[in-house]
């Protein structure tokens, strides 16, 4: 026998479901319900079935994430056979999911922000069920810590406030809203003033006595028993559900908390930056990211002057909300894929075959490559056996005498034509304009080591690109290199000589907006012949800019990119212990393990301010720091260290942070394996940029 207070609960929300049309005569007599696993929806819930209404249970976790309120929620429709809809909230950008409730939907509390996000998924399916209205529990009895207090010390002026004021809180208006606006209608049976008023005056003690929320399980005793809630504790959905967890990443990207609020405790950095974007509008925002981010590439890149640094940051691929994530893949994809032959490529300064990847990943057919460093020959030729090399210094070609003659007659020996593929491909040796290779002049030096060798006018070499694609003259021509060449004079005058068959220009992209989980950054400049612009509508340098594809929102985590990596234990114990006899070893440990940052030694050690920049930890949840050719080897210094372990990385962990097949091979002594991938450009990169010009040129 119920006593008094129970049955007026159930008699309180059966009227409520009377006055929402759930018992009218044209009721299809199913009730649904937003089934977060705690104690209020499932008295929601168990009064539907006591009415005779028919329970349709919909709850979620993230993918990924292991959530109690699901698992509860899925194990009470199994014990009382009611239907159960799971559903999994996709492992999405946070970023990106943070700026499109705040601009969009016009959160501005992180509690708006952390209930509201699963709640479109909900909403998904709620609309794929047919239903035009669900139930939720919202109610009430004080579940916050101020309430309970206020409860405890004084019930009746608890009470008193809770009867005569809306309690609504805004994570729960801002769902109604959202659901109205999708015309479908959240109802609160445990929100009007009557059940308010069958509650008041009741203490903390007549609620939670002997078990936490007792005045609402003796309701149903036997139904809750039977599920396993009469002695549990009620887990808050948001906490349940791991939302803040899944927001932490934002709290540590540059753009976001672009004011550098502290970020030792989550919880408040994340109220500071919800209300902060909410008071701002998107252009503000945006203008205080490029300029925020402009003076950190002026300082980190040494850059001539601000400008340069603003050009630069303007000149990133900005990003279109679509979602590129990496997912491991083998070379049998490659080899699938560029069975299509849907463009020809020829390739120069190939190295190991990273771009090669790329242009087959899209489709493309490798006619021919150049490469002279034996290691990377015997690397491309172990993975892409029926592609022609030439292994000679590109020189050989263009200076043999006979100019464009001798140019041609090299193509016309591999059996390809003037103006007969699509594609020219070059990678000239970038170390006199990257930033690690600055210090001393090497464009026009005698004997610079590069490689396994040592070369003359190293950088002039872009020069000899030239040359090919004057002569050949093939429907689009791509170079890839650093950013710092674009404020050298050998670029523009390569500018200048291009332009006479080529419409062209440049674009900086960023390798993690690609599916690439490094953030390399690599200029690319694209040449589309003119005769074949026009007929395309490209009739500008300025036209080609609109080539170039748009970046990813998400960006590809160290932890999501190393998921199921092979690991060679014997390489893992070879990278500890070079790292353990290097001089690097006591700045490592000086760095902490599992960093929420990519992290340096000079961040937390004054005396170390313009030392060791390049000694890195990398932060499982962002995509590493660029990997260069010496970062990537076992060596005295310097590189990308494992979040975890006082290591650098082994070869198959390199392989997918440049986005490489698994079974990619590489030939020579670990370090030279190391090399040839820190020099790849990524094949995801790749494949985005072609993709697009095979669409928007080649199709």
């Amino acid at each position: 026998m119920l006593n008094k207070l129970q049955q007026d609960i159930i008699d309180e929300i059966r009227k409520q479901y009377t006055k929402m049309g759930f018992l009218s005569q044209g009721s299809d007599g199913k009730i649904p319900i937003l089934l977060s696993g705690g104690v209020d929806s499932t008295l929601c819930a168990l009064v539907g079935w006591y009415i005779g209404l028919e329970p349709i249970c919909i709850s979620y976790e993230r993918e990924g994430f292991y959530s109690r309120d699901c698992e509860q929620a899925e194990k009470t429709c199994k014990l009382l056979g009611w239907e159960f809809h799971k559903v999994v909230v996709p492992k999405e950008n946070p970023r990106e999911v943070f700026e499109r409730l705040v601009y969009e939907y016009g959160v501005n509390k992180k509690t708006e922000l952390e209930v509201l996000y699963p709640f479109l998924f909900l909403l998904d399916k709620i609309e794929e069920l047919g239903f035009k209205k669900i139930v939720c529990g919202f109610n009430p009895s004080p579940d916050n810590r101020k309430h309970s207090i206020w409860n405890r010390t004084n019930a009746k002026d608890f009470w008193d406030y809770i009867v005569n004021n809306n309690i609504t809180s805004s994570a729960s208006k801002k769902i109604v809203a959202v659901g109205k606006e999708r015309d479908i209608i959240i109802c609160c049976p445990m929100q009007g003033t009557d059940f308010k008023e069958t509650l008041y005056g009741l203490s903390n003690e007549d609620m939670n006595k002997p078990y936490n929320k007792s005045f609402y399980k003796n309701c149903f005793p036997e139904k809750f028993e039977q599920i396993g809630m009469m002695k549990v504790k009620n887990e808050p959905l948001q906490k349940g559900g791991g939302m803040t967890d899944f927001f932490e990443p934002i709290i540590y990207d540059k753009e976001i908390n672009f004011k550098d609020y502290k970020t030792d405790d989550v919880t408040k950095c994340l109220v500071s930056l919800t209300r902060l974007h909410s008071t701002l509008d998107e252009k503000k925002i945006k203008k205080h990211q490029k300029s925020n981010e402009a003076h950190r590439l002026w300082i980190k890149d040494n850059l001539r002057n601000y400008s340069d640094a603003k050009s630069n940051v303007i000149n990133f691929t900005p990003d279109d909300g679509k979602i590129i994530k990496f997912e491991p893949y083998k070379m049998k994809d490659v080899y699938e894929s560029s069975s299509r032959e849907l463009f020809t490529v020829v390739s120069t300064f190939a190295g190991g075959g990273g771009s090669s990847t790329g242009y087959r990943l899209a489709g493309g057919k490798v006619l021919l490559i150049n490469e002279f460093i034996p290691e990377a020959v015997k690397t491309y030729s172990m993975n892409f056996p029926d592609t022609p090399i030439d292994g000679n210094d590109i020189r050989k070609i263009t200076q043999s005498g006979k100019g464009t003659k001798g140019i041609l007659d090299w193509f016309e020996s591999f059996g390809i034509t003037k103006k007969g593929y699509d594609i020219l491909d070059g990678s000239p040796p970038c170390s006199t304009f990257s930033q690690v290779g600055k210090g001393e002049e090497k464009t026009e030096m005698k004997n610079v080591k590069y490689s396994d060798t040592v070369q003359d006018d190293i950088g002039l070499l872009i020069y000899e690109f030239v040359l090919l694609a004057k002569a050949s003259l093939p429907k689009i021509i791509i170079l890839e290199n650093v950013p710092e060449i674009q404020t050298s004079d050998v670029f523009d005058n390569s500018l200048k000589r291009l332009r006479t068959d080529y419409f062209v220009n440049f674009k900086i992209l960023k390798s993690s907006n690609f599916g690439v989980p490094q953030k390399r950054r690599r200029l690319f400049l694209v040449g589309v012949r003119k005769d074949i612009g026009e007929k395309k509508g490209i009739d500008s340098d300025q036209a080609i800019l609109s080539l170039y594809p748009k970046g990813s929102s998400f960006e590809t985590s160290l932890y999501d990119a190393l998921q199921g990596v092979e690991l060679n234990e014997k390489e893992v114990n070879l990278c500890k212990r070079k790292c353990r006899t290097s001089t690097a070893y006591e700045i490592l440990k000086l760095i902490p393990t599992d960093p929420s940052e990519n992290y340096r030694a000079n961040y937390d050690n004054p005396e170390f301010k313009n030392l060791y920049f390049n000694t890195n930890r990398a932060a499982f949840h962002q995509p590493i720091n660029t990997l260069t050719q010496t970062g990537a080897q076992l060596k005295n210094f310097g590189g990308q260290y494992h979040p975890l372990e006082n290591r650098t990385f082994t070869l198959n962990e390199l392989k997918r942070l440049t986005s490489l097949p698994d079974d990619f091979k590489l030939s020579g002594s670990f370090n030279q394996r190391a090399e040839r991938i820190g020099r790849m450009v990524p094949p995801l990169l790749t494949k985005s940029l072609v993709s697009n010009l095979y669409e928007k040129v080649l199709k």
